[in-house]
Formats: C-alpha cells, sequence, structure tokens
C-alpha cells in the first residue's frame, strides 16, 4: 500500500517537471484553468474540502 502511493506521487512530480518544461505559459494557463475548474466540480459533488 505505502510502495502504491509512493509510485503514485513519483509519477505525479515526473509529470509536473515535463509539464513545466515541454509547456510554454498559455498552455500552462489553461492547464491550471481546466484544474481549478475539475477542483470546483469535485469540491461541489464531494460537499467539502477535507484537505
Amino acid at each position: 500500500m505505502v510502495g502504491y502511493v509512493l509510485i503514485v506521487m513519483l509519477t505525479a512530480v515526473i509529470i509536473e517537471v515535463i509539464r513545466k518544461k515541454v509547456f510554454c505559459h498559455v498552455e500552462d494557463k489553461l492547464f491550471q484553468s481546466i484544474h481549478t475548474v475539475v477542483k470546483s466540480i469535485y469540491v461541489e459533488r464531494k460537499g467539502g474540502l477535507d484537505d
């Protein structure tokens, strides 16, 4: 279980690094806005944020 969590976190970090290196500023803003929309939908469905 712990190994699975570490793999997921490592994958997320690698994706983040690649995204920052490859994508330009405009696409980064687009990704950020999509992420904000997805997060707000998730919070709406969940009924709050546990973080």
